[in-house]
């Protein structure tokens, strides 16, 4: 599932940049100090994809394909991160079958070709979910530190990301339902630690507001939302 959608995504890697990816690649050619100066002003919430874009092109290069490849290869970890967690909760079709919906998805071609954090936002969100069944199926502290710490670093990489975290409530609060005793107090003892870990990027980030001051919040901009994020309404709807 991960190579098709390493293929399929692949196609359109060489269309222009556009103007986020633009500005990430005028940041990996900053000089350390400049890139410290721009974070205090700006962009704290990137930060950590920031790093990692400067370190890949180093070795890389910037041309088109070194900028996306990252992306690139987020996303087919995501389509057989799906795969895998499918299998782990139901069945291997089901594993499957939910790994190439997702690699058909508009969304996940758009996303796979942006030189930007968001294809390792989802990756990451599929493999904290990973880590969460991991350790739910086996409870030792290595398992949940691997939670906490796959958890953090994806709150780093995009903060709203933490929101996954509604869903993995869910998934404890079912096992423990079925009578697994412990485990609601050791995902809040996670979750506690990732929340603590992330609070220094909260605070950072308070005072950079003035970024998202153009994003709108009226009736017209939810209901596009819908199309945005999927890559097509009818696909939404479908879903």
């Amino acid at each position: 599932v991960g190579l098709v959608t390493l293929v399929a995504t692949f196609i359109g890697v060489g269309r222009e940049l556009w103007i986020d990816e633009y500005v990430t690649a005028y940041v990996t050619g900053l000089s350390w100090d400049e890139f410290r100066r721009l974070l205090g002003n700006q962009d704290i919430v990137h930060a950590l994809y920031y790093v990692l874009m400067r370190l890949w092109t180093a070795v890389f290069g910037t041309s088109l394909l070194a900028l996306r490849l990252p992306s690139i290869i987020g996303m087919a970890v995501a389509a057989g991160g799906i795969a895998v967690l499918g299998r782990r909760l139901h069945s291997t079709r089901v594993g499957l079958g939910a790994g190439l919906i997702f690699a058909a998805l508009p969304a996940v071609s758009r996303f796979a070709l942006e030189a930007r954090s968001y294809a390792w936002v989802v990756a990451l969100a599929v493999l904290s979910t990973l880590a969460l069944t991991w350790a739910l199926e086996r409870p030792v502290l290595r398992r949940w530190l691997l939670y906490a710490l796959v958890t953090l670093a994806l709150i780093y990489l995009h903060f709203p990301a933490a929101l996954v975290m509604v869903p993995h409530a869910l998934l404890v609060r079912h096992a423990s339902r079925r009578g697994e005793a412990g485990q609601l107090g050791r995902w809040v003892a996670a979750a506690s630690g990732v929340a603590l870990g992330s609070a220094p990027l909260l605070y950072l980030a308070s005072g950079q507001t003035g970024q998202v001051s153009w994003v709108k919040d009226d009736w017209a901009a939810v209901k596009q939302y819908p199309g945005q994020l999927f890559g097509s309404e009818t696909v939404f709807w479908v879903l």
